[in-house]
């Protein structure tokens, strides 16, 4: 996890022949100018092929620019840290050049941010976090500022909401933690004010070999795409494999085949709290797990369940975890296992868990706040009840693995709770219903 250094490098620029508008800059690093330096710092700065490298040794330094943008800004910079360290780089706003003082918002290669402001030189973290989103290549970091709230922005998505009134208006400018090599492709400021809303849905199915919004949340175990599903293995200590977001009332599901180690390993779904602190970042994990001997067990609040189901295979199955006002409830192949209370009102992450020394592969994740629409093809009139699908069945995924069972007819509660996707649904009692197979689209 990012640790956080009492240094800073701000770099405050603008360049005048690019000026839009009154209050609107953007500096895309075809030539170094705009520059204007207030105190004698050390750094190595060199601009080239479109970027401004800065390096930073153990003392910072720092540029700025004499116009400064109201209480009300949107600050951006596209750039990439190239060195190999955990240190981090980012922008800087709101700055008062007359004391030292202002905010700075940093990323690091582990994937963690840092919110911080510096008073009269000295500077302390306002709010820390971590983030899948945040890439280990160019990002496109942005802060958002209207009076005190301030939103941050890493590549489109929003990481996070802050209240704080230290600064209104001021300079703005990069930032740069201490031994950090960073690469700013450009920078552009406005006077407006951008509110996005939260991620509060994900879907992957692993088709196209990449494993954009994922991070690990420790430094054990390995994960890759490979044949269309996500091979994951513990190595020396447990695999955590998360996603970001802000998921209340969300459910969970995922299908997973179990490949090798010992039977009693465990694996499966995660719902992750997010403690954050002014000293570091703790993570408080949920879990819902299988393992090889046909068992399921359940960790909430530091409290560990277990049982042996039989409808658990233990070879292929198909787990979701269904939370919704405080409660939990775990399914395997449509049957529940358990339920379980939380006081959780949301949670910043979701994902995977793969015990140590274990490989699986998992397949279509998804993870929702909201119940998937449900679209039936061919449209057929459902109003009449002998043009419904009725009494027992079971529901499959595209490849033939059973995803859910339904009575009385309830096949759509079930696809409630399913990633989006065509499902087979096939009743095995339909009770004179015409309808006996049908082809469900979740969209």
């Amino acid at each position: 996890m990012e640790k956080y250094r009492n240094v800073l490098i701000i770099i405050v620029v603008i360049c005048f022949s690019q000026i839009i508008d009154a209050k609107r800059y953007e500096n895309p690093f075809d030539k170094d100018t705009g520059f204007t330096a207030i105190a004698s710092l050390q750094c190595t700065k060199s601009c080239a092929n479109g970027y401004l490298t800065l390096q930073t040794p153990a003392n910072p330094f720092l540029y700025i620019h004499v116009d400064s943008f109201p209480p009300v800004l949107t600050h951006s910079a596209k750039f990439k840290i190239t060195s190999t360290n955990s240190n981090g780089a980012g922008i800087a706003f709101c700055w008062q050049s007359k004391d030292v003082s202002g905010y700075f918002l940093n990323i690091t290669p582990l994937k963690t941010y840092c919110l911080g402001k510096y008073e009269a030189g000295k500077g302390s973290a306002i709010r820390r976090g971590l983030n899948s989103y945040i890439t280990n290549g160019e990002n496109d970091l942005k802060i958002s500022k209207s009076n005190n709230k301030i939103n941050i922005i890493c590549n489109g998505v929003l990481m996070d909401t802050v209240t704080d009134n230290s600064f209104s208006g001021g300079h703005i400018g990069l930032y740069s933690d201490n031994d950090v090599t960073s690469a700013y492709n450009s920078v552009t400021s406005t006077d407006t004010y951008e509110n996005p809303g939260f991620i509060t849905r994900f879907t992957d199915n692993f088709e196209d070999n990449n494993l954009d919004g994922w991070t690990k949340a420790n430094s054990d175990g390995t994960v890759k795409c490979e044949g269309g599903v996500l091979k994951a293995s513990g190595t020396t200590g447990q695999l955590l494999f998360l996603t970001s977001g802000n998921y209340s009332n969300a459910s969970c599901t995922t299908v997973v085949v179990n490949k090798q180690g010992e039977p009693s390993d465990l694996y499966g779904l995660s719902y992750i709290d997010l403690s954050l602190t002014n000293t570091g970042i703790s993570l408080n994990t949920y879990m819902f797990v299988i393992n090889g001997n046909h068992e399921w067990g359940i960790s909430t609040g530091g409290n560990f369940t277990t049982s042996q189901d039989l409808n658990i295979h233990s070879t292929t199955d198909t787990l979701i975890v269904n939370y919704s006002n405080g409660s939990f409830k775990f399914y395997v192949n449509g049957r529940l296992m358990t339920s379980a209370n939380s006081n959780n009102t949301h949670f910043e992450a979701v994902g995977y868990y793969v015990a140590a020394n274990k490989s699986v592969e998992f397949d279509n994740f998804s993870a929702s706040n909201s119940s998937s629409g449900i679209v039936v093809n061919p449209a057929i009139k459902l109003n009449k009840e002998n043009y419904m699908i009725g009494g027992l069945g079971i529901i499959c995924d595209i490849k033939g693995r059973q995803v859910a069972s339904f009575t009385d007819g309830e096949y759509k509660n079930k696809l409630r709770n399913l990633g989006k996707g065509p499902y087979f649904i096939i009743a095995k009692d339909h009770k004179n219903h015409i309808i006996r197979r049908a082809v469900i689209n979740l969209k």
